[in-house]
């Protein structure tokens, strides 16, 4: 394992060749009138700015990163495990967990009420709950859909379930995996990946427009409605974060970055990651940390050969020859508070 720290068209079913993204960002003036007019604390949140890297270095298909406790959690395909490392640099690797029960592990979101995992099954369709720090793995919930995402809400921690089809829905169960609420999605949201509850009961959720080649952030109320929306057209967005200073990221997968939106959706920053393919987010809320899980796309997702990779690709994936046997990575980003003169 490596370690380095420094400041700093489309098919949804198996995530290829995604359209081309236009991120426009409001110059420092218009951006700081923005925030100044919706903060009632009157400060200013600046990009977020990285913290340390965790390099990991030998497991592919990196597919869920979370962070429960002491110890980060990441979570990869081939072969089916569970690596875990100390949260604190130098994040030493302290366990691994082979997860036989699940076949095609897809997303992990942590539970520090009730200090447990829960792991996504793509093939099985199944949502795996694995009990910390036992690490013992139990079949927890079935019948779930693409794009086998999850997140936690805040306090109650619920799961949180989204399920594409006609109509697709946000679905939310309490620990015994009780159903607790079903929202359905308008149809305007084409192909939802991913959905966040915010502190106001509101849900951040992306996906495609319907009728265009564009993914966006839509705002949607506990009744359905679309409250408001990015106006910047993105590229396949993955995870979502949300902050309690009313922020909320998004993984721009393929164009590998993280993009920062203010409240109303409207202000935006860029963060550069590590290796590629950002593709899971989790923020602490309590520390104020930001942490993004990279990895190159697994082979079996892209199909893509290197003479078809753009120069970009090209040059990232020298980048990462370069490190050595570096794969996947965990960037920790910090959030800049300044008060308002």
């Amino acid at each position: 394992m490596g370690l380095c720290c420094s400041k700093q068209k489309k098919t949804p079913k198996n995530d290829i060749d995604a359209p081309e993204a236009s991120v426009g960002l409001l110059n420092e003036k218009d951006a700081k009138k923005k925030v100044d007019d919706v903060d009632p604390e009157h400060v200013k949140f600046e990009p977020f700015e990285q913290r340390g890297v965790l390099h990991i270095e030998d497991k592919t298909s990196l597919v869920g990163m979370a962070i429960l406790g002491p110890n980060i959690y990441v979570l990869s395909m081939n072969p089916s495990t569970l690596s875990i490392y100390k949260k604190e640099e130098p994040f030493e690797k302290i366990d691994e967990v082979n997860l036989k029960e699940i076949n095609t592990p897809w997303d992990m979101v942590a539970s520090p009420k009730f200090q447990c995992l829960y792991v996504t099954d793509g093939s099985t369709n199944n949502i795996f709950k694995i009990a910390i720090p036992s690490n013992e793995v139990k079949s927890w919930l079935g019948d779930i859909s693409y794009p086998h995402t999850l997140s936690i809400t805040d306090p109650d921690e619920h799961v949180l379930v989204v399920k594409n089809g006609k109509p697709s829905t946000l679905e939310l169960y309490d620990h015994e995996a009780q159903p607790v609420n079903r929202i359905e999605l308008p149809d305007k949201i084409e192909y939802p990946k991913h959905a966040v509850r915010t502190s106001a009961g509101n849900f951040f959720v992306s996906g495609k427009t319907k009728g265009e080649e564009s993914w966006r952030v839509f705002e949607v109320s506990a009744e359905g409605k679309i409250q408001r929306e990015t106006t910047e057209s993105l590229a396949e967005c993955y995870h979502l974060a949300t902050t309690a200073e009313g922020t909320v990221t998004v993984a721009d997968c393929w164009k590998n970055r993280i993009l920062v939106f203010g409240p109303e959706l409207k202000q935006s920053h860029e963060l550069k990651v590590e290796t590629q393919w950002p593709r899971r987010m989790q923020y602490l809320n309590s520390e104020k940390l930001l942490y993004v899980l990279t990895g190159e796309k697994p082979k079996e997702e892209t199909g893509i050969k290197n003479e078809e990779k753009s120069d970009e690709e090209k040059a990232i994936a020298e980048k990462v020859e370069d490190r050595g046997k570096a794969i996947g990575a965990v960037c920790v980003y910090g959030i800049r508070e300044t008060a308002k003169p």
